[in-house]
């Protein structure tokens, strides 16, 4: 027993160890794992929150630390015929650090000295780190509770997406809400809030009794309806169109 004890900590802890993060020049930080810095220059980063990569180019980024060194492919803009194994250990103000296959010490690189950076991505894996960053964000609320009027997104319409940290990650309805707000990203955005149970206080606060739920709301604040328990696929883009418009 303690054994296996011993073993399910160990593979905790390993997968807590591999989560990323991303920093951005404007302050925002992003948290998941690192995909690849491609031909472009642009570096693509799978978070927690999305269904779809970010992909930022280096120019706006402040740095992405890795809590251990990940094993990457590592392709020269000098010699782009020759790919290397190697371990990166992050990016800070433009530069990446890596220590190439038979050194001994680690080198910098700028993004214009690298045709392409790439890390194997490991869809198991992620689901569990994303799980466990959806019951960590929980936690941390789980005391004070947060009321829905605190986590409107100023200046667009806001989908409060009340979800159970027991639910399916890849779940529908919640995939749908996500994807018609990115596909109109200037307009509209979904917030993601995990509660652990109803009696999480944001769920207390909220008048919650069931879940998951989405709440809709104007770009000026005002509520546009509620979907709870039973709705449709139709149901969820009329509602994110009335919310939109914000005439109601």
């Amino acid at each position: 027993m303690m054994g296996i004890l011993a073993v399910t900590i160990f593979l905790f802890a390993a997968l807590a160890a591999s989560a990323d993060e991303l920093r951005l020049k404007t302050g925002a930080v992003h948290q998941g794992v690192f995909l690849e810095l491609d031909a472009r220059g642009r570096l693509s980063f799978q978070t927690f929150d999305r269904e779809e990569p970010l992909k930022f180019p280096t120019a706006v980024i402040s740095a992405v630390t890795l809590e251990k060194p990940r094993r990457v492919t590592f392709i020269s803009s000098r010699n782009k015929k020759k790919t290397l194994t190697a371990s990166w250990q992050g990016l800070q103000d433009g530069k990446f650090t890596l220590l190439l296959p038979g050194e001994k010490k680690a080198q910098s690189f700028q993004a214009l000295q690298i045709h392409k950076l790439s890390a194997p991505f490991d869809m198991r894996e992620f689901m569990l780190l994303r799980q466990k960053h959806q019951e960590q964000k929980a936690a941390d609320t789980e005391k004070a509770g947060r009321k829905a009027a605190d986590m409107l997104i100023a200046g667009k319409a806001t989908v409060l997406y009340f979800v159970s940290t027991q639910t399916d990650v890849a779940s529908r309805q919640g995939s749908l809400v996500k994807k018609l707000c990115r596909d109109q990203q200037r307009k509209a955005e979904c917030v993601e809030v995990p509660l652990n149970s109803l009696q999480h206080q944001t769920a207390v606060v909220n008048g919650l009794k069931s879940l998951p739920q989405f709440w809709f709301y104007s770009a000026n604040g005002r509520l546009a309806g509620k979907l709870v328990e039973r709705f449709t696929e139709d149901d969820i883009e009329k509602m994110l169109e009335k919310a939109i418009k914000g005439r109601f």
